[in-house]
């Protein structure tokens, strides 16, 4: 009994539900509130024209708005219809909606004055801009700030709605001006003028092409309904800085102001600092200083004015100045060993124009130049009845280990793959600049040991340069030809950087007598072996075409008796 009672009580409230009737009058708002686009629908539980009024244009509403609101009423169906305005709504407006007096369905039954709704549009705001902010971050000292509103701003007296507040209490006034569009303030289209946005929605578009000329002159078009906004003075580093805004802007048409106060955390303004003094020594580019600030420098320091903001004691000889960005390069006849004094000059200032903070004079001497080697290249053919050698260059060093590997003819081209990875990948090592390559890890080059010798280089002068010559004839052996993965490693003299990392370098080289001439023609690919030495070609040798990532054969043949395949 009790489940029959409750499935009793369930089909009642089901049925009450269904059997609701509908309201006797709608509004229909997209999201509830007037924007410039919006226009308003009315839907009656009953018929309320005939069917021939549909589509037409009723001087009688059956809408009315306090306050007015001018508009058009369409008739889209015997029950429903639109209002359109033909202005734009009023900002921070409350329109209530009601029907009109009498007004009476097609039957001339009459509504009763019941029916009331209130649609509201958004007030005088800030449109855009003026992010919450991170307290983590950084400002500049003169920072410019973007602020967009939704009605055109009274740019007299803005800008003391405006200032630049420290965390500790120091306060620095604002500069206001209208955006240009030259500034590239761009904003959301839900964000621009509510005038303006009014009229998008309801005036036919017109694509306005600008006349031969006319950009340079729209590029200083003031942009009314935004502002830059720029501290007055600097502001300090250390303390967090926000940009506050007070109540009280006022909009150029319809004497609105804002109501509500915003504020907008912008960071730590970063000091101006001299971050890295490095002296470099190179074999071939000589001995330079290289200096590295916080931020670039100002447009004042180039290189042919660079000498007035830094002076190098004692003098230097042919001193020359690089700028890019935030580095400066002091090059010149540096001495090895030289106790040098930097001083930089008080009127140094930063694209902030922050002076320098920090000291101003630094000590710094040149140590020799880091042992290295240097081939002349890393993947090469020579050949075979040529000088047979391979120079190897250095600086610093007491000897050189040489080691090579012989690759076999079918691992050559998985060689050459291979290799590829000797460049160096990922970000640059910060204890090891200008460093570009990296060694291959042990058997990633299939190969097997041919030679292994020690060579000393007697009477090293320190920072000068070194060669010594890699006999192929002597690493081969027997052997003519070959593809040699050759790996040189060099023992630094005493006293330079000792307890680095030895200096090594790696190369593929394949010594050959063989030509390869080859064509497309007639949907096939024709080659023609060749010997370099004499020019004439050669029968019986194999010709492989390999997939483009050298993991497989696709093709093989041998040369006939023209060398062609």
């Amino acid at each position: 009994m009790k489940l029959l009672h409750s499935l009793g009580v369930l089909l009642f409230l089901v049925g009450t539900v269904l059997a609701a009737k509908p309201p006797e009058v709608e509004l229909i708002v997209e999201g509830d509130a007037l924007e410039p686009a919006s226009t308003v629908e009315v839907r009656f539980a009953r018929p309320m024209v005939a069917a021939e009024q549909i589509g037409v244009v009723v001087k009688d509403a059956p809408l009315v708005f306090a306050p007015a609101l001018p508009g058009q009423f369409t008739w889209l169906s015997t029950r429903s219809g639109v209002f359109t305005p033909t202005a734009a709504p009023a900002l921070g407006t409350a329109y209530r909606v009601t029907l009109r007096a009498g007004l009476a369905d097609a039957a001339s039954t009459k509504f009763g004055p019941d029916f009331s709704q209130v649609l509201k549009t958004p007030p005088f705001q800030v449109s855009a801009g003026m992010p919450p902010g991170d307290k983590d971050g950084t400002t500049s000292p003169r920072p410019v700030e973007q602020v967009a509103f939704n009605l055109k701003v009274k740019l007299q007296g803005a800008a003391k709605f405006f200032t630049f507040v420290a965390d500790d209490g120091r306060k620095v006034a604002a500069t206001v001006r209208h955006a240009l569009r030259k500034d590239y303030f761009s904003i959301p289209d839900d964000a621009e003028d509510w005038h303006e946005r009014w009229e998008k929605a309801h005036q036919p578009t017109r694509a306005e092409q600008p006349e031969d000329g006319d950009e340079d002159k729209d590029a200083e078009l003031a942009q009314p309904n935004r502002l830059i906004v720029s501290a007055a003075e600097p502001l300090a580093p250390g303390p967090l800085w926000r940009l506050e805004m007070r109540p009280g802007i006022e909009s150029s048409v319809g004497n609105l102001q804002i109501a509500e106060p915003r504020v907008s955390v912008l960071g730590r303004v970063k000091a101006f600092t001299l971050d890295k003094l490095v002296p470099e020594s190179y074999v071939n580019s000589g001995r330079s200083l290289a200096l590295e600030f916080s931020e670039e420098l100002a447009p004042d320091v180039s290189e042919k004015t660079a000498g007035k903001f830094f002076r190098v004691t004692p003098a230097v000889a042919k001193m020359s100045f690089e700028t890019n960005y935030e580095s400066l390069i002091i090059r010149g006849d540096f001495q090895r060993g030289v106790e040098y004094q930097l001083e930089i000059d008080p009127a140094l200032l930063g694209e902030s124009l922050q002076t320098l903070s920090g000291a101003r004079t630094r000590a710094f001497r040149f140590a020799p130049v880091k042992p290295r080697l240097y081939l002349p290249t890393i993947t090469a053919d020579q050949l075979r009845s040529g000088a047979r050698q391979f120079p190897v260059r250095g600086v610093n060093l007491q000897s050189v280990r040489v080691t090579a590997q012989l690759v076999a003819p079918e691992a050559a081209a998985q060689a050459v793959e291979a290799f590829a990875k000797y460049a160096k990948e990922g970000p640059e090592d910060e204890n090891a600049r200008h460093e570009f390559y990296q060694p291959l890890p042990p058997g990633l080059i299939k190969a097997t040991p041919l030679a292994e010798r020690t060579v000393e280089l007697p009477g090293a002068v320190l920072d000068a340069r070194q060669e010594t010559l890699v006999d192929w004839t002597d690493i081969l052996g027997g052997k003519k030809a070959g593809v040699i993965f050759l790996t040189v490693e060099g023992q630094p003299l005493a006293g330079t950087e000792a307890g680095q990392k030895r200096p090594g370098a790696q190369a593929l080289i394949q010594l050959t007598d063989l030509g390869v001439l080859w064509k497309r023609a007639d949907g096939r690919l024709h080659t023609t072996v060749f010997s370099m030495a004499t020019g004439q070609t050669i029968e019986g040798a194999s010709v492989a075409m390999l997939k483009r990532d050298f993991t497989a054969v696709l093709a093989s043949a041998t040369t006939d008796a023209t060398g062609a395949v």
